[in-house]
């Protein structure tokens, strides 16, 4: 019971996923930004798309009212936008602050979509594979410890 949370969150992502992805497809096919990085977009996307479905995981193992899981889930994810560099490029934000975005997973997102900025640019397959991991890292991460919190929210007798 304790991953069947997870695992509905993350097979409800992958519809999700896939259906945006066909139409970014459907708009963007016909850009030299999509011609040339279409793979490097749908593997960040879908990494992204587990972490996020992790951390929701996460969020849910605590026994939260629906007014406050609301709350917590708009002010964690608009905070991470603005600290990672989804709102702001990342160029424009302070060195320190950069260094508290990379706890998040969505640093290392704007990172792999900097990469396609410059077309015609090779993407170095390490600084990909490094970026790709550490979302997934952070996806298994938060996982277990929506494992861990929920298993002994369990044990405790809370529901």
């Amino acid at each position: 019971i304790v991953f069947t949370n997870t695992l509905g969150l993350i097979t409800s992502g992958v519809v999700i996923w896939a259906f945006f992805s066909v139409g970014i497809y459907i708009l963007g096919h016909n850009t030299v930004v999509y011609r040339e990085y279409w793979w490097v977009y749908l593997l960040n996307t879908f990494t992204v798309m587990i972490s996020a479905c992790s951390l929701t995981a996460l969020i849910t193992s605590f026994k939260l009212a629906h007014n406050t899981l609301t709350m917590i889930t708009n002010i964690l994810s608009l905070a991470m936008s603005f600290i990672c560099g989804v709102f702001v490029p990342q160029s424009v934000l302070s060195e320190n602050l950069l260094k508290v975005s990379r706890f998040f997973p969505l640093h290392w997102m704007v990172r792999v979509n900097n990469m396609t900025i410059d077309v015609g640019h090779k993407i170095a397959l390490s600084e990909l594979g490094l970026c790709l991991g550490i979302q997934l890292l952070f996806a298994v991460a938060m996982a277990v410890l929506a494992s861990v919190i929920k298993t002994v929210s369990l044990n405790r007798g809370v529901k």
